[in-house]
Formats: C-alpha cells, structure tokens, sequence
C-alpha cells in the first residue's frame, strides 16, 4: 500500500478516473452488470473481500482508491507530498486494506487526515474494467463491471434495485 506520489501516474488514473465516475444507473450498457449499495459499504468486513473477486475476474493485482472530495482540491499534494490516490495490492489481507485507508499520507504537524473519512471516492483497478463509485451526498455506491461480478452472497449486505439507486442520483444526475 502506497500513496501515490508520482504526477504522471496520478495524472494518469485521473484521467481514467474522470471517464468512470458518472453514474451509470438508468444506462442499458450490453455486457455491463450494475449494483448499488450503501456508500459506507467500504469500510464494512467482507467488503474487500468482493473487491478482490472482482479483481480476480479482470485479472488485475493492484486496485486504486482514490479520494474524489480531495481530488478536486490542489491543497492536498502541497500540505503532504503525495496525491489521494492509493495503491492497493491484491495479495493485503482485509485488515491491511483498513489499515491502508486509515494511514495518513504524510508528517505535517497538527493535521490528521484519512481517506476513509471521504465523502466521495472511487475504487478501480488499472484495467478499469470495472469500478465503485461511492457518495456521500446521496449515501450511494454504484458498482460497474464489465467482467461479471462475483456472487451476490459474497457481498457483505444487501443490494438495492435501481429503481432506489435511480430515486437517489434523482433527475439532474
């Protein structure tokens, strides 16, 4: 696990991140499966676990987690040195993941900070062939896969239909 600190990379997956965090519910994608869920989901046990099936089925070994709330701010890398994006490998067990998103990304004295208090994120692997996109605002996650996704047993709670995803998003999204 790692923060990224390399402009180029972060350039990069932000670029790529730019193109997968539109909503997608209410879009008729063939070959696309869809869930929604609570936004919190992330930090919840058995959660990473489903990542990394998903992970499995598009044969990626790092998955990204990046911090959309401090994305869009530039203060980020000036105070810490480092993006709000973190990578994370396949082979780190659930607690490591949770350890991962509660480590802070620098030494500056008097500030503490966490992607796991975001607001808005977003988990990817490098292929992008699918992503979690997580609000806050509408305490919402959107799951979308291009390459199938793993059991619904294997998800640690319920999904929600898309009539509740679409209810949630509302008219302007």
């Amino acid at each position: 696990m790692r923060y990224v600190s390399d402009t180029d990379l972060y350039k990069h997956f932000m670029d790529q991140a730019a193109s997968l965090k539109s909503w997608q519910a209410g879009h008729v994608s063939p070959g696309t499966s869809r869930r929604y869920f609570d936004w919190l989901e992330f930090l919840v046990k058995g959660f990473w676990t489903y990542v990394l099936e998903l992970a499995r089925l598009s044969g990626d070994t790092t998955i990204y987690f990046c911090d959309l709330e401090q994305a869009n701010a530039t203060a980020f890398a000036k105070r810490f040195g480092v993006y709000p994006l973190i990578e994370l490998e396949t082979s780190m067990s659930e607690s490591d993941y949770i350890a991962a998103l509660n480590r802070e990304p620098g030494e500056v004295q008097g500030e503490t900070f966490a992607v796991s208090n975001t607001g808005s994120y977003l988990i990817f692997p490098p292929s992008g062939k699918w992503h979690v996109h997580g609000e806050y605002s509408i305490e919402m996650a959107e799951l979308v896969s291009t390459v199938g996704v793993p059991a619904d047993e294997t998800f640690p709670h319920d999904f929600w239909d898309e009539v509740e995803a679409m209810r949630r998003i509302g008219p302007d999204n």
